[in-house]
């Protein structure tokens, strides 16, 4: 059989403190890489080129098999409109499929035999070959730890002129021609097309981690492209989603509230005190709705919480981060009929287990975080042998927060 030939497609703009890691990694899995820089001020592309002239002398790093992959450095003109960007980069590929990163991901050593395979599998709907989605494990800062979470995101895709961008910001991969969802409001493969399927990569994404100031630079920038973008299309609710997210990692409730609550508005309709409708049941659905009920923890309207949660949870009753939010929220309002609530909303987390291979979700609520919660209940209620146990249970798990409360309740 033969080798499939992969490009790594990636646009980049002051990244010197990320990208050198992100191309020793790929150099492990493609055989192209394709830079596309959109107007570094830093050393990003002489880091770039100086792992060009690397590659031209053929060492691969690492004293790994082979030669390092070819590597091409353009340059494109920043105007706010990140498909422009990644579509300018794909038409630099060379490759048979593209997988497109980001600098500040860095892919895992075996992803190339799981990327040929996917491609060799080459599984069709109609003449059309699957697009692969990857996991993308983030880190964030909660309640002053560093935790994590992974979401599936499609971003490899064969190389025969099908696939393009759309979208100024959070740009979605889509099929030209395609005119099976002709007339809805987000024509966008990850909702619309169900042509994907996992690769079983997994991605390292550092760059909610980085510096404070990065992160409010990048969200400052997003939320002046999408800002604009809803001013064009008032009515998009994958655009107000975004903007709502946005405010929502930078910690901004109050400004995410507004845009989260309006996505969900235009794409559910109630009435009669239940759903009348819901337009297209988008792919980022899930995830809007526990924003939104974090949104709303955090600004303390536990009202407005629970009625999200009854909303989230019927809709997506195998969403463990929805029963996880439940528990909190449980717990902070005091709003129970019977404090077995509680106990009840962590033991349905741990009886449906992790999430991540179907919805964006935080690692541990399924697990390690349900169980830390479970004895934080039992301890209130003075029961140490039950705190104690599920302490025990999060520290086998490698939770050291849990290790610590199970030297206090006296476990061993």
């Amino acid at each position: 059989m033969q080798r499939v030939r992969v490009s790594l497609c990636m646009i980049v703009k002051d990244e010197e403190g990320s990208l050198g890691a992100a191309l020793e990694a790929a150099a492990r899995v493609v055989d192209e890489i394709i830079v596309v820089d959109t107007g570094s001020t830093d050393g990003t592309r002489a880091i770039a080129a100086g792992y060009a002239g690397h590659a031209d002398r053929g060492a691969r790093a690492g004293g790994g098999a082979g030669p390092l992959p070819r590597i091409g450095i353009f340059d494109f003109p920043w105007a706010d409109d990140f498909a422009a960007a990644r579509n300018f980069s794909l038409g630099k590929a060379t490759g048979d499929w593209i997988l497109v990163l980001d600098a500040d991901e860095v892919i895992e050593p075996g992803a190339r035999r799981k990327l040929g395979d996917f491609a060799a599998g080459g599984e069709r709907v109609g003449r059309d070959k699957r697009v692969g989605q990857v996991e993308i494990v983030s880190e964030f800062l909660s309640d002053g730890e560093v935790r994590q979470s992974s979401s599936l995101i499609s971003r490899f895709f064969p190389n025969n002129g099908e696939y393009h961008y759309e979208g100024a910001i959070h740009e979605q991969i889509v099929q030209r021609g395609d005119t099976s969802q002709a007339g809805r409001d987000v024509p966008r493969l990850e909702q619309n097309v169900p042509r994907v399927g996992r690769t079983g990569v997994v991605v390292a994404h550092s760059g909610y981690s980085g510096e404070m100031a990065a992160q409010k630079k990048n969200g400052e920038r997003n939320l002046r492209i999408l800002l604009a973008a809803l001013e064009r299309q008032p009515q998009d609710p994958y655009l107000a989603y975004q903007a709502g997210r946005t405010y929502f990692v930078m910690n901004d409730y109050r400004q995410a509230r507004p845009y989260l609550e309006n996505a969900l508005k235009l794409i559910v309709t109630e009435g009669g005190g239940g759903i009348i409708g819901i337009k297209g049941l988008p792919a980022y659905l899930p995830l809007l709705l526990v924003s939104s009920g974090y949104a709303l923890k955090g600004l303390g309207d536990f009202d407005a919480l629970f009625k999200v949660l009854d909303l989230a949870i019927g809709l997506f009753p195998d969403y463990t981060d929805l029963h996880f939010l439940r528990g909190l929220a449980y717990m902070e309002s005091g709003r129970v009929k019977d404090l077995s609530e509680i106990a009840s909303a962590f033991e349905t987390c741990l009886q449906l287990g992790e999430a991540r291979h179907k919805y964006e979700s935080v690692h541990g609520v399924g697990s390690f975080l349900a169980l830390y919660n479970l004895g934080c209940f039992y301890e209130a209620l003075g029961d140490l042998t039950g705190a104690a146990r599920c302490y025990a249970g999060a520290a086998q798990q490698g939770y050291q927060r849990a290790a610590g409360r199970l030297t206090f309740v006296g476990g061993s």
